[in-house]
């Protein structure tokens, strides 16, 4: 390489020196006698021959540097643990990197191929196979689009990108024993038609990510199986002693003693059941047994069963879900867990006032809102809300242990999702409360 600098230098300083003689000889045109037309010629051939050298000089030069800006490019590209494909704007591929060949071709990879291939061939059965002569840029697409097409249509996920020129992201694709997660993106020329004139798909493996994120799930369904039955004893066995022993139990200490163990191992009990419920709905094992029903006497029952928590707060608690409200084709389980969830969010947080429960019938869905008048919830808090563990506080780095674990909007979330609706908060307003809603398919 310094070789290469040394002689281009070397050329450039030749053709700059063969001009100026030749400049300097044009000059001495007019200073010659009987011989100033050759001295003439011999300065403009001396120009011209230096001009070339010159210019042929540029052109190396500037070979020389796109050359080593690709393989710079092409380095770059290589030592990325993402995976990186280019197509143009027919969806023939031009550039794959070594992380989406290990990628999409375990079995085929060789670990003397090329970082960056352009017209690798790739074929079926874990041989490679020398370009031909005639080959087709097009080959190892057609490869690829058959090893993927197993798993997601990619190829109209590309087209789709290619003419809505938007980015299409799929979080979690099982394939070969991978997770990944792949994002295909337009190349957009910007000018004044904004024209498109290829894609580009990254390809991130998320393997250990899943298996890390599997392992944590399944502690806690099994921590929270095994959990479940010890404290379901000691709840029916202080359930018996405070009902058949209670008047027996003359020490004020000891009888609080009891009722507070019987307390608290009904909150760990709910605890443990949320714990369960979210490892089951992340893993998809809960099966949603829909039904055609009308909301008005399940959201009744649920009301009926939340009223002593309303009296201990002196609030009013609202019903105006009627019977003319509608049906719903949903899990009534699951809608009555949903609605105890928020529900029990809007009591627990109005200290004055009133919750309401109403709906909003809608074409092809109900809309059930629930509205109330406590604290509200800070602008900046609330994209906090349904997330996983997470409460809607100052610091979303501090946990409040005293309350919720942060599970109950999400769990609601899930359950809703599930059923083909959707949960979202509708406003807040610090001092003068919040109105959360979901909605349910009226039909299958």
């Amino acid at each position: 390489m310094l070789n290469k600098q040394i002689h281009l230098i070397i050329y450039k300083n030749l053709a700059l020196f063969l001009v100026l003689i030749g400049f300097l000889a044009a000059i001495g045109f007019f200073y010659s006698g009987a011989q100033k037309y050759l001295v003439l010629s011999f300065g403009v051939v001396l120009v011209i021959i230096g001009s070339v050298i010159y210019f042929i000089n540029q052109i190396f030069n500037t070979i020389r540097f796109v050359v080593t800006e690709q393989a710079r490019l092409e380095t770059s590209l290589n030592s990325l643990n993402i995976g990186f494909l280019i197509f143009d704007e027919k969806l023939k591929i031009k550039s794959v990197n070594s992380a989406a060949k290990r990628m999409i071709f375990p079995d085929e990879l060789n670990s003397s191929s090329s970082a960056i291939i352009h017209s690798d061939k790739w074929v079926e059965g874990g041989s490679s196979q020398e370009p031909s002569k005639n080959t087709d840029p097009a080959f190892e697409w057609d490869v690829i689009r058959q090893k993927l097409l197993k798993v997601v249509d990619i190829e109209q996920n590309l087209k789709t990108s290619l003419a809505e020129k938007k980015t299409i992201r799929i979080d979690r694709l099982s394939y070969n024993n991978l997770y990944l997660k792949i994002f295909i993106s337009p190349l957009i020329k910007f000018d004044h038609n904004f024209e498109n004139i290829g894609l580009v798909v990254l390809i991130e493996d998320i393997t250990e990510r899943e298996l890390m994120e599997k392992s944590k799930d399944d502690f806690f369904s099994i921590a929270s199986h095994e959990l479940r039955t010890p404290l379901t004893t000691i709840r029916g066995n202080t359930s018996l002693i405070i009902d058949y022993y209670g008047d027996k139990i003359t020490d004020p200490d000891l009888k609080q003693m009891v009722e507070d163990i019987h307390e608290s191992s009904v909150r760990l009990i709910d605890l443990v059941n949320d714990f369960l419920d979210t490892s089951r709905l992340e893993q998809g094992r809960i099966n949603f047994v829909c039904e055609e029903f009308n909301l008005a006497d399940l959201a009744a029952q649920v009301i009926r069963d939340l009223v002593p928590l309303t009296k201990e707060k002196n609030i009013l608690l609202k019903n105006e879900i009627t019977t003319n409200s509608g049906t719903v084709y949903a899990d009534k389980n699951r809608v009555k867990q949903i609605l105890t969830n928020l529900i029990s969010n809007g009591i627990k947080f109005t200290e004055v006032g009133e919750v309401r429960l109403y709906s909003d019938p809608q074409q092809n869905s109900l809309k059930i809102l629930i509205q109330d008048s406590g604290r509200g919830i800070p602008e900046h808090d609330q994209n906090l809300l349904f997330r996983k563990f997470q409460q809607a506080s100052d610091n979303p780095l501090i946990r409040d242990s005293k309350r919720s674990t942060g599970l109950g909007l999400y769990i609601s979330k899930l359950m809703v999702e599930g059923m083909g609706g959707e949960i979202k908060l509708e406003s807040s307003e610090q001092g003068k409360g919040s109105v959360f809603s979901f909605t349910l398919p009226r039909s299958k």
